[in-house]
């Protein structure tokens, strides 16, 4: 063999060698297609079954006043603005008045959510919109238990809601990575929307003003004047269809602000609080997501606290006030550091990075660094409204969270597989991959666990009253009913409960999963009198005792059953 075989042959193994080079992420035909399979999957969380689930108490009241918007009437749910209404109204006149029409919309306004957080996202780098997405999309969040794994699954104002907020934050993205009118301005607009589905929306306007800001610099604050401006105005002008505009406002405004006021009782780690405690929204989420995923979440936080410190450490560096160091790292790298205007350009991805071990470059951790950062700040901003303003935790309200707790996991879970140098990647990029390899496994155990609720979707508790005694030809016209609220019952009874003591019912149900509604001790007693009659039908969280001696149960006659 020659010295110029000698010479080239190596480089010709390389080049076959490069040639079978695995796929990486940055491949669009690979990114597209993992999209495509988390799309498929959120929209198997979030359709299938979907009619067939028990109703939320809300719904009825959201979906009624939606389909009257659309017909000139605005006397229904004054207490919240209109746009959430207005979808499901508009929805309802597409595919059909009720309620499984406007439950559609709300399903695919977070499959829109997950759409938007994926097309962002991929800005920076394709595996921070495909977990976004991901997260977005796939991650559980129940209302209670019994109402399923999947709050998005009924049509509330939350899911209307999420979807404007996401939209907000990626147009105050390039907003604020451009510097540019149209960005500024179309965020106005749909932060106004934001702000018209539900109030507490207007936080984002907030974060919005102060993101770009610190971004921009003295640059913001005239597009900042135009962008809360035409927030307002947008917010106002959702109100235009109604008569009365201002007036309809400040009764909205009152209203919630006596809501808040008073307080509202919640169930919160086995105790009832009127006014939620700090720690209030976030046990809910963490009850409303599961264990597995809560912990995954943790995990996240911890590599997103990592990765801000590694963005600060700089061996060149001087002291800086904190707030220093919040611009610089917002603003991008100075001069020296190899670029200006910090980032790469809005539609750019950075090239040569992938989830491969490849060197990371400055502008990507930095960028990711800046998601970090919009994420944290809008995540304390909603925690602070809730905690000091709202003062109220209902079971729903979390899911506003994890719309920046998203953005979080996009930056946490992406950045260990960027930070290799050359060669061997260090000790601390072995346990940040550990790290998130973790995270990401235990998101799956999460998902997997909805996934299998969404399969077993069925009517539970007081929708199975009705059946289970029409099975057994029993009479159903009048209950005792303990335990349980109005709105648990009413859509699928046919008659109010007995007036009073003296009257007989067929049938008695007693819901015991409320803590701030327990059942009644007289009910109590007579069904421990009476036992060895009374058939019991364990109907998930409520039973219900039929008897089986007589067609009736006098209430006021405790001794009915003969004793045993």
């Amino acid at each position: 063999m020659t010295d110029v075989q000698l010479t080239q042959t190596p480089t010709r193994r390389r080049v076959a060698h490069a040639g079978r080079r695995a796929p990486r992420l940055d491949e669009p035909w690979l990114t597209y297609g993992l999209f495509g399979l988390i799309l498929l999957t959120g929209a198997y969380l979030l359709l299938y079954k979907l009619p067939e689930f028990n109703l939320n108490p809300d719904e009825t009241i959201y979906t009624i006043s939606g389909l009257e918007y659309m017909h000139g009437t605005f006397t229904g749910n004054l207490v919240h603005p209109f746009v959430a209404k207005y979808v499901f109204g508009l929805a309802q006149l597409i595919g059909g008045p009720g309620i499984a029409t406007a439950r559609y919309a709300a399903a695919l306004a977070t499959l829109a959510g997950g759409v938007v957080l994926f097309y962002w996202l991929k800005t920076i780098h394709p595996a921070a919109g495909l977990v976004a997405a991901a997260v977005w999309l796939l991650v559980p969040r129940a209302l209670s238990p019994d109402m399923g794994p999947r709050i998005d699954r009924f049509a509330i104002l939350e899911p209307v809601l999420c979807f404007f907020i996401i939209a907000t934050l990626a147009l105050v993205w390039f907003w604020a990575q451009t510097g540019r009118w149209r960005w500024a301005c179309l965020a106005g607009i749909v932060g106004g929307l934001a702000t018209g589905a539900k109030l507490s929306g207007a936080v984002v306007v907030v974060v919005g003003l102060v993101f770009a800001a610190v971004t921009l610099g003295w640059r913001a604050w005239l597009q900042g004047l135009v962008f809360g401006a035409i927030s307002v105005v947008t917010f106002v002008a959702t109100f235009l269809p109604a008569d009365d505009v201002l007036g309809r406002v400040g009764l909205m405004l009152s209203q919630g602000s006596g809501h808040a006021a008073n307080g509202h009782e919640v169930d919160l780690a086995g105790g009832v609080y009127l006014h939620a405690p700090w720690w209030g929204i976030l046990w809910q989420t963490g009850a409303g997501i599961g264990p597995a995923c809560t912990a995954a979440l943790v995990i996240c936080l911890v590599l997103v606290a990592a990765l801000l410190i590694a963005t600060r450490r700089r061996p060149s560096a001087k002291a800086h006030s904190p707030l220093a160091h919040g611009r610089r790292l917002l603003r991008g790298p100075g001069a020296g550091e190899g670029a200006q205007g910090g980032g790469v350009p809005v539609g750019e991805v950075p090239g040569g990075e992938a989830l491969s071990g490849a060197p990371q470059s400055a502008p990507l951790r930095r960028e990711l660094a800046q998601l970090a950062v919009l994420g944290l700040v809008t995540l304390v901003t909603f925690w602070a409204l809730q905690t000091f303003v709202v003062r109220i935790a209902l079971g729903h309200y979390y899911v506003i969270l994890l719309v920046p707790l998203t953005l979080l996991c996009a930056a946490g879970l992406t950045w260990p597989w960027l930070t290799a140098r050359a060669g061997q990647p260090g000790a601390w990029t072995v346990v940040g991959r550990a790290l998130a390899a973790l995270a990401a496994g235990l998101f799956a155990v999460g998902i997997g666990q909805s996934a299998v609720e969404v399969a077993d979707t069925r009517p539970t508790g007081m929708a199975r009253v009705m059946g289970e005694l029409a099975q057994r030809h029993r009479p159903a016209q009048s209950f005792a009913i303990t335990g349980a609220t109005s709105w648990e019952w009413k859509s699928y009874l046919p008659a109010e409960p007995p007036a009073n003591s003296t009257d007989s019912v067929d049938a008695i149900l007693v819901e015991r999963h409320w803590l701030r509604f327990r059942p009644e001790e007289g009910i109590l007693d007579f069904i421990a009198k009476n036992r060895a009659c009374l058939e019991l039908v364990q109907l998930d969280t409520v039973e219900m005792y039929i008897p089986t001696t007589t067609p009736q149960i006098p209430l006021t006659t405790p001794t009915w059953c003969p004793t045993q």
